[in-house]
């Protein structure tokens, strides 16, 4: 049989989980950004004090050998002359002052290119340097020369050696060598480190080293390894120092069995100084520079699990609270689900019968609708036929119109025949007056033509001549009277027929007269028809047009029955549905009290 968990302690599981993942995740998060942080700066300090260390290492070495330039530049030492001129005693004395001055020197000595000591300050005496390595080394090289040395008593001292030059002939003269005790590179090193600490917290494991060019470890912060090689104590020096670039790593310490933070920086080179190799190396146990790391790991790690116990109570309290809520709550549903199921049942009923009814108000208005539709298509048959018989009215008045504009324009002609006629019987009536004069005329050439024959028998032979020019003229006398009788005769025919155009003319008029007449009033028959063939047409349109409307108005009243039916038919649908759904709701209300 299978263990199914109850809604409370799912809740409660939820809420702590909800509660202690995004404190988890902060925690983790939080160290995630702060571990590197404490490591960089962790690395920086180191890498600061090691920096540090060497500047002032450096910066001292420098110091100490532009000392030795300066002691190698004097004139007392320079000139062989001046040299050989003056007594040891008096230069010792310079030079012991010089020491003093200083206070980080133990001696000084002057010697001769054999080695032999000219001149030396308080100290161990010395008579010859020629075995001495930085002796050697200056005459081999011509260069300042830095090496140390370890003494009987263990202590290490510096050991400074620059060559003496004629200032004449730049020849080599002898040596100039200074002797510092290690110590002075002691007291500087612990002020640096000193100043360093003020800034930040000094740890317990700190250790530097100061390392010369074969290994070998010559000055630090530990007395028990000096002496020894870096790498019996960091057997990955070589490896580190081979770049002669400044690093820092985390190594495992063999001596110690545990891990350490090392940081390496090569001591700058100095100008004229030959094999300075020297090197800082500084040390600190993982466990204390780290210590912080695990501080913050172990306090987020509390803060997770006290904000854990925390949520849990809370989500405790909260998930039986709210499982009692939900409870409560699931009571009422099942409850409220009996109710809404028989009020829904009852309104199921009452819907199926309103589905019902608006299914024969449907059937009804389909009826009226077909009903509707048949008038407005006979209406609108009326109104195109009566359309048609607007078209023929329009047509025929069309038709009259032109009749009696084509009558007015005949009426128009034949009274500018008319006139024409007139005006041709008036220019006729002038010929017949010409013609009457062209006979009088005639008449009397012909009398004239007569009095000339008879004058012309009267004066005999001389009026043979005139006599028959008399003759001749009377001849054309009387062609001119019978060609003017003919023309009045013509005219007289002319004037008759013009008399009988003008009556018919006018009998013309008056017909075009009345036809325009019998025209005008059949038009205005014709307008008769056609207003009262177009009232019909609006009649009929605005029958057909009510029609429509009352169709339009149907069909839109069936419309909302339809959707009337469909909304009906879609109530029983989803109150046959919320019926169902409530039924699940109670069962689910009812599973819901099992689960809590």
């Amino acid at each position: 049989m299978s263990y199914k968990m109850s809604l409370r302690n799912q809740s409660i599981i939820f809420a702590i989980a909800l509660g202690t993942i995004p404190v988890i995740a902060t925690g983790m998060i939080a160290y995630w950004i702060t571990n590197p942080t404490i490591k960089t700066g962790v690395i920086r300090y180191q890498k600061t004090l090691a920096i540090g260390i060497s500047n002032r290492i450096h910066q001292l070495t420098s110091e100490r050998v532009n000392d030795l330039k300066v002691i190698s530049g004097l004139g007392i030492f320079n000139d062989q002359k001046v040299v050989s001129g003056r007594t040891y005693n008096p230069l010792n004395a310079l030079m012991e002052n010089f020491r003093q001055s200083y206070g980080m020197y133990q001696s000084i000595l002057v010697s001769d290119l054999t080695g032999k000591v000219m001149l030396q300050t308080q100290g161990s005496a010395v008579s010859n340097i020629s075995n001495e390595d930085y002796f050697q080394q200056v005459q081999r090289t011509n260069q300042i020369t830095v090496v140390k040395r370890r003494e009987q008593g263990g202590e290490y001292v510096i050991l400074m050696a620059a060559p003496l030059r004629n200032i004449n002939s730049s020849q080599p003269m002898g040596v100039v060598r200074t002797l510092m005790p290690v110590k002075e590179l002691t007291k500087v090193v612990s002020f640096a480190a000193e100043r360093l600490a003020e800034a930040s917290e000094k740890f317990q494991s700190e250790n530097y080293h100061l390392i010369d060019g074969e290994g070998s470890i010559f000055l630090s912060s530990n007395q028990s390894l000096v002496g020894q090689k870096i790498e019996n104590q960091i057997p990955e020096f070589r490896q580190l120092s081979q770049n002669k670039q400044s690093i820092s790593q985390e190594l495992f310490n063999p001596a110690t069995k545990e891990n350490i933070l090392i940081t390496y920086i090569p001591i700058p080179a100095i100008a004229e100084v030959a094999n300075l190799n020297w090197s800082v190396v500084v040390t600190h146990d993982t466990k204390e520079v780290f210590a912080t790391e695990k501080q913050l790991f172990w306090v987020l790690t509390v803060v997770v699990i006290i904000t854990s116990v925390v949520v849990s109570i809370i989500a405790a309290l909260f998930a039986n609270r709210t499982t009692r809520t939900i409870t409560e709550i699931a009571n009422v549903i099942a409850e409220s689900s009996v109710e809404i199921a028989s009020t829904m049942e009852q309104q199921e009923r009452s819907t199926s019968q309103q589905a019902m009814a608006v299914n024969q108000t449907t059937s009804t208005m389909n009826e009226l609708n077909n009903s509707a539709r048949q008038s407005a298509e006979q209406a609108e048959g009326s109104a195109h036929g009566a359309r048609q018989a607007l078209n023929l009215s329009k047509q025929g008045s069309n038709a009259v119109e032109d009749t009696l504009e084509g009558m007015n324009t005949l009426r128009e002609k034949v009274g500018a025949i008319a006139q024409q006629i007139m005006r041709l019987s008036q220019q006729t009536n002038q010929i017949g007056n010409i013609s009457t004069i062209v006979a009088d005329l005639a008449n009397q050439t012909n009398m004239l033509a007569l009095n000339a024959s008879v004058e012309a028998v009267r004066a005999g032979e001389h009026g043979k001549g005139f006599g028959v020019v008399a003759s001749e003229i009377r001849k054309l006398a009387d062609q001119s009277k019978n060609s003017a009788e003919k023309i009045n005769t013509l005219v007289a025919d002319i004037q008759n027929s013009i008399d009988l155009t003008v009556m018919v003319t006018d009998e013309g008029t008056k017909t075009v007269e009345d036809g325009v007449k019998i025209a005008q009033e059949t038009e205005k028959a014709f307008s008769g028809v056609s207003n009262a063939i177009n009232d019909m047409v609006l009649s009929c349109q605005q029958i057909s047009l009510n029609a429509e409307q009352q169709v339009t108005a149907i069909q839109q009243v069936v419309d909302a029955m339809n959707s009337l039916n469909s909304s009906a038919q879609e109530n029983v649908q989803g109150i046959s549905q919320v019926k169902t759904r409530t039924q699940e709701l109670s069962q689910a209300a009812q599973t819901l009290q099992g689960i809590v």
